[in-house]
């Protein structure tokens, strides 16, 4: 990859950071979707491993939507995506440059959400740190390759953020889904078995997003 990509990446995250309103809004509606699911958890006298990781990624997955919204905001300028697509650079580069840093702030906001839903609710998720981080990674870039493409297509909207949650939610409920119970399982991983079938799935669907988003991002930037 070349420093045309790392050049898009800066300038979006100068562009967060100066701005910084992205992130804690998300933060914002992580940690009271947390505290909201202690409370159904305390109420609950059964497993509410089940409850706590289905709203946890659906939580990730609906933030996930204000960061990819607020990634192609500058570009809701006709003559700065114009600008963009006229600059010598590829579109496969542009949609790394976007999905690197959508991934690196959904990726911020899990390093916070994911262990205050397991404290407060009282899961055994952090016994297993680093198949944790393995099912992040995968839901994180699994959200972020379909979210980075419908950002990109729905920029020209005035409503685009309600456009790309539209858009977004049912394609990605398979893979909260997948990633929910990924989580749950986390404490059956083995080889075989139910967590390494959902896994599978997860990765699956990281992949075909990944390669789709890579395939179709350069038909949007040329219509």
């Amino acid at each position: 990859m070349d420093l045309r990509w790392w050049w898009i990446v800066q300038k979006d995250l100068a562009t967060e950071y100066r701005g910084w309103n992205t992130w804690p809004r998300m933060l914002l509606l992580g940690l009271l979707m947390a505290f909201l699911t202690s409370y159904m958890a305390i109420a609950s006298s059964g497993d509410n491993s089940r409850t706590a990781a289905g709203i946890c990624w659906l939580t990730i997955c609906l933030a996930a939507t204000i960061s990819l919204s607020h990634s192609m905001q500058d570009e809701q300028n006709p003559c700065c995506w114009e600008s963009l697509r006229l600059y010598p650079i590829s579109p496969s580069t542009i949609y790394a440059a976007k999905l690197t840093v959508n991934t690196l702030s959904l990726a911020a906001l899990q390093l916070v959400v994911i262990p205050c839903f397991a404290v407060t609710t009282n899961v055994t998720w952090m016994s297993h740190p680093l198949l944790l981080v393995v099912v992040a990674c995968l839901g994180n870039l699994a959200i972020n390759s379909v979210g980075t493409v419908a950002a990109a297509l729905t920029v020209r909207w005035q409503s685009s953020h309600g456009l790309l949650v539209l858009l977004t939610l049912p394609l990605l409920i398979p893979v909260i889904l997948a990633a929910a119970e990924s989580t749950r399982l986390l404490d059956h991983a083995a080889a075989h078995g139910p967590w390494r079938d959902w896994l599978l799935l997860l990765t699956a669907f990281a992949v075909v997003y990944l390669t789709a988003g890579w395939v179709l991002f350069e038909y949007l930037v040329e219509d």
